[in-house]
């Protein structure tokens, strides 16, 4: 879901966007992940009430100072459980931890 900078008051580090969009979708903020590149985005993600995985894409470990974080991704796996998708996280390349998540449909 893409909610353009110009329908928000607020933008990032303000949650606005993402419960905007978590809304428009009918999805509780607890049930969405999110992925961020920067320190403001992963920061309005929490702030929303979401789960969020930092991309280093954009900036380093230690600027953006979140776990977990994955380099891109070519390391997220999604598959159905029943109701729920399992993602599982891994990243080889930079050795970040595999973690995995439930996220409701």
């Amino acid at each position: 879901m893409i909610v353009p900078v110009d329908e928000i008051r607020n933008g990032k580090p303000d949650p606005e966007g993402f419960l905007r969009a978590a809304e428009e979708l009918g999805v509780a903020p607890e049930d969405c992940l999110v992925f961020e590149d920067t320190r403001p985005g992963i920061d309005a993600g929490l702030s929303a009430g979401m789960q969020v995985v930092g991309l280093l894409t954009t900036f380093s470990a230690q600027e953006l100072r979140h776990q977990p974080l994955i380099g891109d991704f070519r390391v997220v796996a999604i598959r159905r459980e029943g109701e729920f998708l399992k993602i599982e996280l891994s990243d080889r390349t930079h050795g970040v931890a595999e973690r995995g998540s439930d996220a409701g449909l």
